[in-house]
């Protein structure tokens, strides 16, 4: 068996460029490329500041704004980023006066108000990371992880918001599965580009909502107690009413939670218990294709371990590999055919053959494969680094995975700033030339039912 080397976190190796007076480089930028980078620069300034920002202390100094000095671009624990904001703010970390003082409300606003807030927060958090995007100094994959910091967070306090609406009106559930009454635990898992720290500036949240409640005596220890089930579902209703919610400040993400087991039909918040065995015995490829992309977000660190532990259980030996090559090629034809939205002479960079979802089905193809004989390599809920991790163990080769994440990471870049000129990820088919035929070249070898000697291995 080959030795895998864990891959080096490419995220915060890369060297970074020098970064001298950011604004003059970015007013510099915005002026000398013409019409677009115009269109850039009213719509930063249109998405990230608005008047009331100079209410919020978080943006009343110009190198807070910028992130110089601090530890924002750097840390890869989303609550650094609140430690960050609380050394500038001079408030003691961990705190409720820390989380007041960041988000900007008190404990006794409503909700509205608290939604408010944490979008003005947002904001500002996202026009630092939009500013060190466009002058060059973070690289795409830190990008990403800053935003995807961003809304950790927020998603976080969210669900710390909710339960204490809920909790207020029917108590704290608990149950008893043998030992004597506890507390229920709740957890969220992020899937899709949350959970592989690829968001970008418009992306939307899958959220998988857990608990870990079971016994004969399930309810809250209110004064009117109701079903734990019962407030679960008033739960996962509150948080994601937070996070969608137009507020006047506008909305924080759009959520989806129909990758729980059962789709639209499953209970909005599944017990830890069902999840595992629904994966193990039930869940078609492409859930597991979707497992493999996901990874605990927020809630109680033990449901969090949990969920961990299952995703790595099921990923090497509960997934059906006699018919994956088979599956995996067929949901992606099927979704070039459906989702792609280029006409004839455009590229759709995210569903056209060649593209962002041909590199992600192939990095998953490959991990969900050879995981049961190299565990390590379903470790990582990210693309890139599943790619290298096939790389590290020798299962394909080094060059076939630089071309495809070259080719990634300049699909990023650019989907990231046509996001925020407010554009969709289509561009004329005249662009990616290079990219998009070593990309299928590299597909269809994978994909081959019979490759031909010396090709791509799959």
């Amino acid at each position: 068996m080959a030795e895998i080397k864990i891959p080096v976190n490419t995220r915060t190796s890369r060297k970074q460029n020098p970064f001298v007076n950011i604004w003059g480089r970015l007013f510099q930028s915005f002026i000398g490329n013409g019409g677009g980078s115009l269109k850039i620069q009213k719509s930063l300034f249109s998405i990230f500041v608005r008047p009331e920002h100079y209410r919020n202390p978080t943006l009343t100094n110009m190198e807070q704004v910028t992130g110089i000095g601090g530890i924002f671009f750097k840390a890869r624990d989303p609550h650094q980023m609140m430690a960050w904001y609380s050394q500038h703010l001079g408030i003691p970390a961990g705190t409720d006066m820390e989380a007041s003082a960041i988000f900007g409300w008190r404990d006794n606003d409503d909700p509205e108000r608290q939604v408010e807030a944490l979008r003005h927060f947002q904001r500002s958090a996202q026009f630092r990371v939009a500013v060190a995007d466009l002058t060059g100094r973070l690289p795409v994959m830190q990008v990403s992880d800053r935003l995807t910091d961003i809304a950790e967070l927020i998603v976080e306090r969210a669900m710390q918001l909710g339960w204490q609406q809920i909790t207020a009106q029917y108590g704290v559930p608990q149950c008893d599965a043998g030992s004597g009454l506890r507390p229920v635990r709740i957890a969220a898992a992020g899937y899709g580009k949350l959970a592989g720290m690829e968001l970008g500036y418009s992306s939307d949240l899958d959220l998988v909502f857990l608990h870990d409640s079971r016994g004969e005596q399930q309810e809250t220890n209110g004064p009117k107690p109701i079903d734990n089930q019962v407030f679960f579902v008033r739960l996962a209703q509150r948080i994601v009413h937070l996070l969608t919610m137009h507020s006047a400040a506008g909305r924080l993400y759009e959520v989806d939670v129909r990758l729980r087991p059962s789709g639209k039909g499953g209970m909005l918040v599944t017990s830890i218990h069902a999840f595992a065995e629904y994966q193990r015995r039930e869940a078609w490829t492409w859930e597991h294709q979707a497992l493999l992309h996901a990874r605990s977000v927020a809630g109680s660190p033990e449901l969090r371990a949990d969920f961990e532990a299952i995703r790595m259980d099921v990923l090497s030996n509960h997934v059906r590999r006699d018919t994956l090559r088979t599956e995996v090629r067929t949901m992606r034809e099927r979704m070039r055919k459906e989702l792609s939205r280029a006409s004839d002479s455009q590229f759709d960079i995210k569903q056209d053959a060649g593209g962002v979802a041909d590199i992600e089905f192939l990095a998953q193809y490959w991990a969900l494969k050879w995981a049961k004989e190299y565990p390590p390599i379903a470790m990582f809920s990210d693309t890139i680094r599943q790619l290298e991790s096939v790389a590290s163990a020798d299962l394909i080769p080094q060059v076939t995975v630089d071309l495809l994440i070259v080719a990634y990471q300049a699909y990023r870049v650019r989907t990231h700033h046509l996001s925020l000129m407010n554009e969709k990820p289509i561009v004329a088919r005249t662009e990616f030339v290079a990219e998009r035929a070593a990309v299928t070249r590299i597909w269809n070898r994978a994909m081959a039912d019979d490759p031909a000697p010396g090709g791509q291995p799959g």
